[in-house]
């Protein structure tokens, strides 16, 4: 021990390290091992002035309380962690401001009714576009377009014109047959108007190429014909196995297979040709036909398809006849002669058309009964059963 500590031991009566720095300030350090003297604890707090300021009680009784916790350890209870989170969730919930609310804020707010108040003009949808009610079609037909289209289709009507005599091998009564068929097929299918005047064009063409066509197939060409206008025409046209199924099962599958290519070949692929009724719906804007005239245009050129008068007839002219009957029947002016002058259509064969079509209509035989009885529906405002004027 050096000089200097021997002279610090004498004066506080403890063993003191030679570095300050060494020593250790805690109670239990300085009072477990032995009893401070007065002038030892006066030392050390005028060096360490904290410890006075720390200093709470009595010596003897700081003294002995540090025996009991030198020789018993004092046990502390550490609380659980969700015990923790309750009482601080509880203490932010006794913390936190609650709102003053009245008796009536506690009920839950009701919906309110809607008003029947009228809307703002500012908010209201423009109003749409109505299309005429009296003439078909007389929202897509603009007249910027009519010539044009007019004079494209009396070219195709002069460049696909049928030949009178069909077939040698098929003769007209069973033409006359298969087509009411065909009808019946598109009533049940039901198939656009235009899908059946598109197959009986797509069935009179293949018989003028090939008029050696044999009988036993002609009802499977029947079926193909309807089979290819409804792929072309119909938004879901009917499967193969349906037109299997309407021919009794006549046929196999791959005899309709067959029977396309062959026919598409004849044609050469043109399927698509004009029909009288790409002609009367120009026709009925001229002379402002209403629903039921339409219907009954349409009927007029409908019954004439089984006739043998009337095949290879120019479709511009059974339209302006038909449209002709219709149109006086419904008390409209009729087909004159300005309206040949317009259309570039010659007026004394029209009334001629006009007349075998009224007497074909007023005979109602038995063999148009599936034409007949799809005119009587209230759809089409029953024209089949209407006498008809000139």
């Amino acid at each position: 021990m050096t000089d200097r500590a021997k002279r610090r031991h004498d004066e506080s009566g403890i063993d003191i390290p030679e570095d300050d720095d060494a020593l250790d300030l805690t109670p239990s350090s300085t009072t477990s091992h032995r009893r401070m003297s007065k002038a030892g604890r006066a030392h050390l707090y005028h060096k360490f002035p904290a410890l006075q300021r720390g200093k709470q009680q009595p010596q003897d009784e700081a003294i002995a309380g540090d025996k009991e916790n030198a020789s018993s350890p004092k046990v502390v209870a550490v609380p659980s962690s969700s015990t923790t989170s309750r009482s601080r969730s509880q203490a932010g919930r006794s913390a936190r401001p609650r709102p003053v609310t009245s008796a009536s804020n506690t009920r839950r707010p009701q919906k309110q009714p809607r008003s029947s108040a009228p809307v703002p003009a500012s908010r209201e949808a423009p109003p749409q576009h109505q299309p005429s009610q009296d003439v078909p079609h007389s929202d897509v037909m603009s007249l910027n377009y009519v010539d044009a289209i007019y004079a494209k289709n009396l070219q195709r009507e002069e460049k696909y014109l049928l030949n009178p005599r069909p077939s040698r091998g098929i003769n007209l009564a069973m033409r006359t047959v298969v087509i009411d068929w065909m009808i019946e097929i598109q009533v049940s299918f039901k198939l656009r108007d235009e899908t059946l005047f598109c197959a009986v064009d797509i069935l009179d063409r293949y018989l003028a190429a090939r008029p050696d066509e044999q009988r036993h197939d002609y009802q499977c060409c029947g079926a193909t014909s309807l089979w290819i206008a409804s792929k072309f025409l119909e938004v879901l046209p009917p499967e193969l196995a349906d037109f299997e199924y309407v021919c009794a099962g006549l046929y196999p599958r791959q005899a309709f297979i067959d029977k396309e290519l062959t026919m598409l070949t004849a044609l050469r692929f043109y399927v698509m040709n004009v029909t009288p009724l790409d002609f009367i719906s120009v026709y009925a804007i001229v002379l402002q036909l209403s629903l039921e005239g339409m219907a009954l245009a349409e009927y007029l050129i409908t019954l004439p398809l089984q006739e043998q008068r009337f095949y290879g007839l120019r479709p511009s002219v059974r339209g302006a006849a038909a449209v002709h009957i219709a149109s006086k029947t419904c008390d409209g002016p009729g087909w004159s002669e300005d309206h040949s002058a317009l259309f570039k259509l010659d007026h004394r064969h029209i009334m001629l058309v006009a007349q075998q079509l009224r007497g074909l209509a007023n005979e109602r035989p038995e063999k148009y009964i599936n034409c007949r009885s799809r005119f009587l529906d209230p759809a089409k405002f029953g024209v089949a059963g209407r006498n008809l004027l000139v």
